[in-house]
């Protein structure tokens, strides 16, 4: 006779959502990004060193990675080798489009881009930090807005985010 686990309500839930581990050695980020990131559905858990992520890495095994660059034990860009050779199914997606130079036609052409690399990829979820100015954000709206695994969302305060993006 075989084993059976029965699985509660919440055990269900908990299942089907999407876990991401936030990697940043500054806690206020880690905070920030977790706390928006859990009300809208994700399970988060932090780390603060690249260490420390491999641990989480294997004992959570998160779906979305989202990686500082400048960290005390090393560069986030050189643990993505890592995790595409370990890790092959998380899907790591660095992205910044607020600066003039992406207006217009270039911010119409990111978000096409993005749609198409969702679209083709079954496995990728996108969490988008969108800018603030309606030149950017009402277009990353209209063009990702509502479309299945593409999560838009607030931005840090400006200094924070200037960081981050110059972390990237």
């Amino acid at each position: 006779m075989a084993n059976t686990i029965q699985l509660n309500h919440s055990t269900a839930i908990m299942s089907a959502m999407k876990k991401i581990l936030i990697v940043d050695d500054e806690e206020d980020i880690c905070y920030f990004l977790s706390r928006n990131l859990s009300r809208r559905g994700f399970l988060t858990s932090t780390s603060h060193t690249l260490r420390e992520a491999e641990q989480q890495m294997d004992k959570n095994q998160p779906d979305i990675l989202l990686l500082d660059n400048h960290l005390p034990d090393g560069r986030g860009l050189d643990f993505v080798v890592k995790i595409n050779y370990k890790y092959p199914r998380v899907k790591v997606i660095m992205i910044t489009a607020h600066r003039r130079e992406n207006w217009g036609e270039g911010i119409q052409n990111i978000c096409i881009a993005l749609n198409k690399i969702v679209e083709q990829n079954s496995d990728v979820e996108l969490v988008y930090l969108v800018h603030l100015n309606p030149v950017v954000k009402d277009v990353v709206f209209e063009r990702l807005g509502g479309k299945e695994r593409i999560h838009l969302l607030p931005p840090l305060d400006t200094k924070e985010t200037h960081k981050i993006s110059s972390n990237c």
